[in-house]
């Protein structure tokens, strides 16, 4: 029923929704007084406070000083994204505080340039509620799908995975195992019973790749195991021969000289010099004895004729 509105400068209105429009700045008292058709009355009085709005923008002169716009220009405003009647940002002189939710998306601007979202478009955000608590899936890459679980409570977070249909795959308590899954298009969300989070962070490719990398070994082992496949161990002395054989020209003797340095005695000992096999071997008889004399120096060998 139609009650009778006094604004606290004289003005009365009737109705259920009067407009009224101060002329003035300042605090005042609003009545509401509604009378039944049994003549009983029913008050209800409020108290506002009326600042001066010179250019009627919707923005008070006070409040565009502090935030360095035209008071008399309507024009010039200050930043409003959601146009909530709350500016975005605090005012330089702190006496104003912004909005903590610009895009009206349900998480706080502060939280969103952390998570990497966009604080001012509110389709990158999807409120949800599980278990009369509420949670938030964000897209904090910008290639339009969630991908991050947000408890802004605790400031915790898991990754999402994605199901059929567009479903998302949600871990509450971080144990990587998928416990919900939610359908955006329905707005449903359920109890999941399927793999662990490990399982499907995992990308397919990786998995082919395994597999393959699998089957060529176990492949290998088994050629080896017939003997298919075999490995030769060519002894050192062989592989000398080779080089021996390989090799000609005035640098034989000499690459054979740092070959035999090379390798040990009892190896290399096989391998004879091409000068060492023109020589004849001495026979017992012609060897010589060494006989020091008063001088230390050597005799010459002496050689029996038979």
């Amino acid at each position: 029923m139609p009650g009778i509105w006094e604004f606290g400068d004289i003005y009365i209105g009737n109705g259920t929704k009067p407009t009224y429009t101060f002329t003035e700045p300042g605090e005042f008292n609003i009545t509401l007084t509604i009378t039944d058709d049994d003549g009983l009355i029913s008050i209800d009085t409020a108290q506002v406070f009326i600042l001066l709005d010179s250019d009627r923008d919707g923005w008070s002169d006070d409040l565009e000083n502090s935030y360095g716009t035209d008071a008399n220009n309507s024009d010039d405003q200050p930043l409003d994204t959601d146009g909530d009647g709350i500016p975005d940002n605090h005012s330089p002189d702190k006496k104003y505080v912004g909005d903590s939710d610009d895009d009206n998306d349900g998480l706080r601007d502060d939280y969103e340039k952390d998570l990497g979202s966009d604080p001012k478009d509110k389709t990158d955000v999807i409120k949800i509620q599980i278990e009369n608590v509420y949670y938030f899936l964000v897209d904090t890459n910008a290639d339009g799908k969630k991908d991050l679980f947000f408890n802004d409570y605790n400031q915790t977070s898991s990754k999402l995975g994605y199901g059929t249909n567009g479903t998302y795959l949600i871990d509450t308590n971080y144990d990587n195992i998928w416990d919900y899954i939610y359908d955006p298009e329905s707005g449903d969300i359920n109890t999941y019973k399927g793999q662990s989070t490990g399982s499907q962070d995992l990308p397919l490719l990786a998995i082919a790749v395994i597999t393959i990398v699998a089957v060529i070994i176990l492949l290998i082992v088994y050629l080896f195991k017939i003997g298919y496949f075999y490995i030769e161990i060519v002894p050192v002395e062989t592989l000398t021969d080779v080089l021996e054989n390989a090799l000609a020209g005035e640098g034989k003797e000499q690459l054979l000289k740092k070959l035999r340095a090379m390798r040990p005695p009892k190896i290399m000992g096989k391998v004879e010099l091409e000068s060492e096999k023109t020589k004849p071997v001495p026979t017992p008889s012609a060897v010589g004895t060494k006989e020091k004399n008063k001088d230390r120096s050597i005799t010459t060998p002496e050689i029996e004729k038979k």
